[in-house]
């Protein structure tokens, strides 16, 4: 699939500077390049991360995209890029409506040097028709993985990088301990082509929730019939490139019962959590969630995630199997006991 462009490319990154008389002129390099082959659904666009370096400032050079096909070569599609600091990286996305389906695209990097001479990269690009559905829970290690991205760097020239998925804490049962709450923060996200961290993207997720009694006071009767509440989500970059999964939707809690709105009511407070019904240890001490989600990251994921959340211990309650208890005998303590709070 990938022509080989390496002994075009050779006087450019093997030479780091040329001496004409006096004065050495400035070279630049292209470290690595990924682009992700284009997807079926036009609306979906390639997206491109790279690194320049020289022996000098990259943060101004000039970097053009040219995107063209055999058949439409006036169709070609422009975008310039500067790197954005002197780390040199450069990520993005462009267009991916001149791209041809059942047709060999094709993506040319040029940049010019200080001594006014051109570099290229050129790299074959073809839609991708799948998108993958996958069960995380599933998964035989905490990571999805498929060799499927075009790349370039100066160590292995031009080769197929492997893009991989990494679910952090996507547990079939997740233990919480204390029957109390549930912070699906818990769940983290990272995607990488090859060693790279890169930014990621998705279209929907949602959590599941079951539609038990005193979880939600605002649940419908559709709700109940179902089974099911759905809260929808979304994910927060954590630090570099990496994803949290949070409710994107406000939910609020009533401190006192821990039943839980999806509209603030009277005496409700705004929460991040998921709270447990406060009186419901002995018969919801394991509980069945499922997160659903679409088009996740590079390679587009659909999948489903199954998993329940067990508690040890309720949170207040009898002296064995309870994290706070009140003691009505005689026995003398040696230190002060838990202050009660909701946090």
């Amino acid at each position: 699939m990938m022509k080989q462009k390496i002994g075009l490319l050779a006087c450019s990154f093997l030479t780091c500077g040329v001496s004409l008389g006096a004065t050495t002129v400035q070279r630049y390099y292209l470290d690595y390049f990924y682009i992700t082959n284009v997807h079926l659904d036009a609306s979906n666009e390639p997206k491109y991360f790279g690194k320049l370096s020289s022996n000098g400032s990259v943060t101004r050079k000039l970097i053009n995209f040219y995107v063209y096909n055999s058949k439409y070569k006036t169709g070609t599609s422009v975008k310039n890029i500067r790197p954005s600091d002197e780390t040199g990286i450069v990520s993005g996305t462009f267009t991916s409506k001149l791209f041809m389906t059942n047709e060999e695209n094709v993506v040319k990097i040029f940049f010019t040097d200080s001594d006014k001479k051109r570099t290229e990269h050129t790299f074959s690009v073809y839609y991708d028709y799948t998108y993958p559905t996958i069960s995380v829970d599933k998964l035989e290690s905490a990571s999805y993985e498929k060799a499927n991205v075009p790349a370039y760097s100066k160590e292995a020239g031009y080769f197929m990088a492997t893009n991989k998925y990494l679910f952090n804490n996507w547990y079939d049962i997740n233990d919480i301990t204390i029957y109390n709450k549930f912070d699906v923060g818990m769940f983290t996200f990272e995607e990488k082509i090859q060693d790279l961290s890169i930014p990621s993207s998705y279209y929907q997720f949602d959590l599941g929730i079951p539609a038990i009694y005193g979880l939600f006071v605002d649940q419908t009767n559709e709700e109940y019939s179902k089974n099911l509440v759905v809260l929808n989500l979304k994910f927060v970059e954590k630090e570099n490139y990496v994803y949290q999964m949070a409710l994107n939707q406000d939910v609020y809690v009533n401190p006192y019962t821990y039943e839980m709105a999806r509209s603030q009511l009277p005496g409700f407070v705004q929460t991040k959590y998921i709270y447990l019904p406060k009186n419901g240890f002995s018969n919801l001490r394991r509980l069945s969630f499922k997160v659903l989600g679409e088009k996740l990251g590079t390679m587009r994921l659909n999948f489903r995630y199954d998993f329940s959340i067990q508690a040890f211990r309720s949170r207040i309650g009898n002296c064995v199997s309870s994290e706070y208890c009140i003691r009505t005998d005689d026995a003398k303590f040696s230190q002060n006991g838990k202050e009660l709070t909701n946090d």
